[in-house]
């Protein structure tokens, strides 16, 4: 995982602290009142890492004052920000695979999402596939010669797990089955007691299990350094096959690159969204964030500026890449509900 550069931050706060903003007087805003929203399941590590930036905003604004609170989802909670008035100023922290949501809408959902301030990102996904170790599974060829249905829990259809796992089949030809209705908390618990054998999260969701045995990693989604016990896994790029694999490779990196994107409302002003950014920046500077969000040094931030290239990447080229998502999607559900793709 991409260590996080001090140096590269601080020149962001520098930058940010001199530029003015347009239009409005070049003194610094000064945030009195912020609403801290995680739109990712309670309990959840995005959930905690909000909560820890919660904690470094109040440290950052002691006289503010700093409410947190849970959403409803990231298109819910996406939909609130657009329509919130400017105060108090919104943080929300909403889930990369959004991307997946707007790709699969067929209203307005990628023009509204383009109307939020971009504030930045936290902790990006290094995903991999993981199997139970009572389920006797070490490979990936494991999997692939399994005479027994390979259960992957998952909170809902919705969740990025669920989409990774269709898009998985569709490019490997595995048979993954996703069972929806488990709670972060609980998916360990359905992979510990048998209940399930495999499972798909971000490494450092199921930290715990690998360090205590209970899983064992089988392939890590993206070819680039992920640390041990990951780097001598195949990466999901070497298995990937079928002429639509470059592109959905392509866009699982952009989901799992900007996997925590914290936004503002459109109604915030030029010199608050330079606050909030700057409020940002200082929030991923704070050693005691990367202690409590259990993020360490490996926070993975990106700013404003690399976040909306990524988005913006994905957003413009919806027509094309909607088509091959949704191709693939129903191979996945087909190949784990026991089917072929057409």
């Amino acid at each position: 995982m991409p260590l996080y550069d001090r140096r590269q931050t601080l020149a962001l706060l520098a930058g940010i602290a001199a530029a003015p903003a347009l239009g409005e007087d070049a003194s610094p805003v000064v945030l009195k009142h912020l609403r801290m929203i995680s739109a990712i399941s309670a309990g959840s590590t995005a959930d905690r890492i909000l909560r820890a930036m919660s904690s470094a905003a109040q440290r950052a604004l002691p006289a503010a004052q700093v409410d947190t609170e849970n959403g409803t989802g990231s298109l819910r909670t996406l939909a609130d920000v657009i329509a919130a008035g400017p105060d108090p100023a919104i943080a929300a922290m909403i889930g990369g695979s959004i991307l997946y949501d707007i790709l699969q809408d067929t209203a307005d959902a990628a023009t509204r999402f383009n109307t939020v301030n971009f504030i930045g990102a936290i902790g990006r996904d290094h995903e991999a596939l993981f199997a139970t170790k009572q389920s006797g599974f070490t490979s990936i060829d494991d999997l692939r010669a399994a005479t027994v249905p390979l259960f992957v829990p998952v909170a809902s259809v919705k969740a990025a797990t669920y989409t990774n796992a269709q898009l998985v089949n569709a490019m490997t030809g595995l048979r993954l089955q996703t069972v929806a209705g488990y709670a972060p908390a609980e998916r360990k618990i359905a992979l510990l007691s048998g209940e399930t054998n495999v499972a798909i999260a971000a490494i450092d969701s199921f930290a715990d299990l690998v360090e205590q045995g209970a899983l064992v990693p089988l392939m890590r989604f993206r070819d680039i350094p992920y640390g041990p016990p990951y780097d001598n896994l195949p990466a999901l790029p070497s298995l990937a096959k079928g002429p639509d694999a470059p592109v959905l490779l392509e866009l699982m990196a952009a989901v799992m690159g900007s996997d925590r994107i914290v936004v503002s409302q459109p109604s915030l002003s030029t010199g608050e969204i330079a606050a909030m950014r700057q409020l940002f920046a200082t929030i991923v500077a704070d050693p005691q964030f990367g202690t409590e969000s259990g993020l360490g040094t490996r926070i993975g931030a990106s700013d404003h500026g690399a976040l909306e290239a990524s988005v913006g990447k994905v957003l413009a080229a919806r027509d094309a890449i909607a088509p091959v998502l949704a191709r693939a999607l129903a191979c996945g559900v087909a190949l784990g509900t026991g089917g072929t793709c057409s």
